[in-house]
C-alpha cells in the first residue's frame, strides 16, 4: 500500500500546483496538472505490479492501464 501510495505522490504535486495556478492566476489548469501527474506516476506502478505478479510484465501492464485509464476518466468528469 505505501509503494501505490508514493507512486502517486507526482500526481497530489501536480494537482496542488495546478489547484494554486487556478487559484492565484485563474488558469484552468489544475486538470492538465493532475493528469500530468498520473502519467508521471504510471511508471512507478507498473514497476510494483510487476514485482506484485511475479515478473509478468503483461499482467503488470494491463493492471496499470486500467488503472490508469480509471483515474484519467475520474479527472475527466471532475473537468465537466
Amino acid at each position: 500500500m505505501r509503494a501505490f501510495c508514493l507512486a502517486y505522490t507526482p500526481t497530489l504535486i501536480f494537482a496542488t500546483v495546478g489547484l494554486i495556478f487556478n487559484l492565484a492566476a485563474g488558469w484552468n489548469t489544475a486538470i492538465a496538472f493532475g493528469v500530468t501527474g498520473v502519467l508521471w506516476a504510471l511508471l512507478p506502478v507498473i514497476a510494483i505490479l510487476r514485482e506484485m505478479t511475479g515478473e509478468k510484465l503483461g499482467a503488470s501492464l494491463a493492471i496499470s492501464t486500467l488503472c490508469g485509464g480509471l483515474i484519467l476518466c475520474g479527472w475527466a468528469l471532475v473537468g465537466i
